[in-house]
C-alpha cells in the first residue's frame, strides 16, 4: 500500500470528518464511519503513516498529520496552537519544577490560562488527544475498563529543547513525511528485488533471500564486517539450495556427494554446496576460488565456534564475501536467461 499512497480528496474528506469531531465534540471516529467512506487498503495506510490513532474500542483519533494534510486551514491552526499551548505550559512547569516531571490536568490548564487567558477548554481537549502522538511528553491515564482517562502529563527530558511549536510541529510532520518517503522506497525496492531474483523458484527460499539482500544493502557500506559476511554466506547457500534442488539426481551422483557422503543436500553446508555447484558447471569456478572465509561463514554465528576456527576476518573478507555473491547471482540469472532463451 505505502507504494501508492496518497492524499486524494476523498481521503481529506475523511481526515476533515475525524479532526473536526475531535475538535467539536472532543470523540474519536468509529471505524465502521471510516469504512463507509475509505477502502481497507487506504484506511490501513492512514493507521500506518500515523494519519490516525487507534484506540482499544476500535475508533480513531487524529494525528499531527491528519491536521497537515486535512486541507482545512482553520483545523490546522486549531491542532497547531492546542498542542503548542499545552507543550509550553508542560515546558514551563518541567524547567521550573525543581526535578518533578509528571504534573495534573489541573496544573496544566491553569498554567494553560496564564499563558493565554482567553483559551477555551476545547483546545484542551485537543491538545490531549494529540499529546498521544509525540514523544517529547506523555499522557497519564486511569481505566476503569470501558474507558481510559488523561489525568496528568510525564515530562521527558526532551520536552527542556521545547522553543515554539512552529518549529517543533514542523519537524513532526518532516519525520512523518520521511517515514512515508522510506516506506515508499521500501516498497519500491521489493518490487525491483522480486524481479531480480525471479530465477528462484522456491517461494520461501526467495522470500527469504530477498529479505536478507534488502537488509544487507542497509550495511553494505558499513564496517558490519561480521553481519556482511554471514548474511552473504547465507544468501548464497539460499541460492544454491533453490537451484541445486531441482537437479537432486546429478548432485546426488555427483563427486562432491562421495566426499560429503550425506544424502539431503540441505545437510551438506556451504563448501558442499558450492563445490557441487562448479563441479556440475552452474557457477563459475572463481567461486570456489575465492570463497575462503565465506565457506565457512555458520562458523562465525556462534563465539565459541568462531574461536575454535581460527578464522581471521576483516573489511577485505568482507567485500570479498560480497563479491562472490554477485558471481552466484550473475552466473544464476545466467543460467535461467539460456533456459529461457532455449525454450
Amino acid at each position: 500500500m505505502a507504494d501508492s499512497f496518497e492524499i486524494t480528496d476523498k481521503v481529506k474528506r475523511a481526515l476533515k470528518t475525524v479532526i473536526e469531531k475531535c475538535v467539536q465534540q472532543a470523540e474519536p471516529t468509529s471505524r465502521h464511519s471510516l469504512r463507509t467512506e475509505l477502502d481497507g487498503p487506504t484506511l490501513h495506510a492512514l493507521i500506518q503513516f500515523r494519519y490516525l490513532r487507534t484506540v482499544p474500542t476500535d475508533q480513531y483519533w487524529p494525528g499531527i498529520i491528519a491536521f497537515e494534510d486535512c486541507g482545512e486551514k482553520w483545523l490546522l491552526d486549531v491542532g497547531r496552537s492546542s498542542l503548542g499551548f499545552l507543550l509550553q505550559a508542560v515546558h514551563q512547569l518541567y524547567k521550573h519544577g525543581k526535578g518533578k516531571w509528571d504534573f495534573k490536568i489541573d496544573e496544566v490548564w491553569q498554567r494553560m490560562q496564564e499563558i493565554a487567558p482567553l483559551i477555551d477548554s476545547d483546545k484542551l481537549r485537543v491538545a490531549l488527544a494529540l499529546l498521544h502522538d509525540v514523544d517529547i511528553a506523555t499522557p497519564l491515564t486511569t481505566s476503569n475498563g470501558t474507558t481510559t482517562t488523561i489525568t496528568g502529563i510525564a515530562s521527558r527530558e526532551e520536552l527542556l529543547d521545547f522553543k515554539s511549536i512552529d518549529d517543533f510541529w514542523t519537524g513532526e510532520v518532516r519525520k512523518r513525511r520521511e517515514e512515508i518517503r522510506r516506506a515508499h522506497e521500501s516498497a519500491v525496492s521489493e518490487s525491483e528485488l522480486s524481479r531480480q531474483f525471479d530465477f528462484v523458484s522456491n517461494s520461501q527460499l526467495r522470500s527469504i533471500v530477498i529479505r536478507d539482500y534488502a537488509e544487507m544493502g542497509l550495511i553494505a557500506s558499513t564496517a558490519a564486517i561480521k553481519s556482511r559476511i554471514i548474511l552473504a554466506g547465507g544468501l548464497i547457500e539460499g541460492l544454491l539450495l533453490d537451484v541445486l534442488s531441482r537437479k537432486k539426481k546429478r548432485v546426488l551422483s555427483s563427486q562432491t556427494a562421495l566426499k560429503v557422503g550425506k544424502k539431503s543436500i540441505e545437510q551438506w553446508g556451504l563448501a558442499g554446496l558450492i563445490d557441487v555447484s562448479v563441479e556440475l558447471k552452474i557457477i563459475s569456478p572463481q567461486v570456489e576460488k575465492l570463497g575462503g572465509v565465506v565457506r565457512e561463514y555458520r562458523n562465525l554465528v556462534h563465539p565459541g565456534l568462531e574461536k575454535r576456527s581460527g578464522l581471521e576476518i576483516g573489511s577485505d573478507e568482507a567485500t570479498i564475501a560480497q563479491s562472490v555473491l554477485s558471481i552466484v547471482i550473475k552466473d544464476l540469472r545466467k543460467t535461467k536467461t539460456v533456459k529461457r532463451q532455449a525454450v
